[in-house]
């Protein structure tokens, strides 16, 4: 498909922030430091169950059964967010080869393989099939039937009775994820990824268990729906309505500006619409990306692929 002369535009502006053009020595270093830090805080999260277990187990009041309900929404989220936020730091960065460089590009890759391989043993994903293979396809035909990543982008009634049922009823993550006709026909949960996830969650989670506190394993679990729930409204804002059926493969995603919008969607995976135009560059370049291209897209075209109103998108 021939693209207009303002989305050609917009393509080329990309190519001045591509990963090529970083600093390898800081973007590899910014990258670690940030995927250590969420590590840190899911650990210190979890370790802090034991101070919580010792303290407000049994609840003897009505008082201690408030505080420990609003430690572990608190602490869940935090594990959640912190899941979330390694799924797109590490996995999906991994994927577009750029969560690592290198100067030879074989080893670049195999960098980024081996960190997407590791980072989605939690989460029971098949890096190589649903991220290195399914998201080229979701890039070359966003939400086309072949595409593996087309399904989270529900949105009206559908969406929130999915987005409430994964942060409130416990377990419903793991039967929507592993269970449902949908997600078996398409592979998610099987083979080696389901293996390696039950086998490190069994590790993880007996170690926890004997030496933390059992709270610390509602923690971890709780944490993998809150990822499942972000997860959903990431599609939705991303694809979700009538802009994924626009004709142009590359006009099918949006940007969804909200203030503060890092506290849902870390690293700017909100700036969706330009990391679908130019896929090479990195999480923390697209701010730059977009200001540089907001002017290049038409008014009439702007409300469109810009928008600040993520509960218009949602319904």
């Amino acid at each position: 498909m021939r693209q207009p002369p303002w989305v050609q535009a917009c393509v080329r502006a990309g190519q001045r922030y591509s990963f090529a053009r970083s600093s390898r020595a800081r973007h590899n270093a910014v990258n670690l430091a940030l995927l250590l830090a969420l590590v840190a805080t899911i650990v210190a999260t979890v370790a802090s169950t034991a101070w919580v277990d010792a303290s407000y187990r049994p609840p003897r009041s009505g008082a201690d059964w408030l505080t420990l309900i609003a430690f572990l929404m608190l602490a869940v989220s935090l594990a959640g967010w912190c899941y979330f936020g390694i799924l797109i730091l590490v996995v999906h960065e991994a994927s577009h080869g750029m969560f690592l460089l290198h100067g030879h590009a074989q080893r670049r890759r195999k960098l980024n393989h081996v960190s997407g391989l590791l980072a989605c043993v939690p989460f029971a994903v098949d890096f190589a099939k649903h991220w290195e293979q399914g998201h080229l396809v979701h890039h070359r035909r966003p939400l086309e039937p072949d595409d593996p990543q087309r399904l989270n982008t529900r949105t009206g009634a559908e969406f929130w009775t999915l987005f409430w049922s994964l942060l409130l009823i416990p377990g419903f993550a793991f039967v929507e994820r592993f269970l449902t006709r949908r997600n078996r026909a398409r592979g998610v949960g099987r083979g080696n990824a389901m293996s390696l996830f039950l086998g490190f969650w069994t590790v993880v989670g007996s170690l926890t268990w004997w030496f933390v506190s059992p709270l610390g394993v509602l923690v971890e679990l709780g944490g993998l729906q809150v990822l499942s729930a972000l997860n959903q409204l990431k599609g939705a804002l991303e694809h979700g309505g009538a802009i994924g059926s626009n004709p142009n493969p590359l006009l099918r995603s949006r940007t969804t500006l909200l203030p503060m919008r890092w506290v849902l969607m870390p690293f700017n995976i909100s700036l969706h619409f330009e990391h679908h135009l130019n896929a090479s560059v990195p999480w923390y370049a697209l701010p730059a990306y977009h200001r540089a291209i907001v002017d290049a897209v038409p008014d009439v075209e702007r409300p469109t692929f810009f928008t600040t109103s993520a509960l218009t998108n949602l319904r």
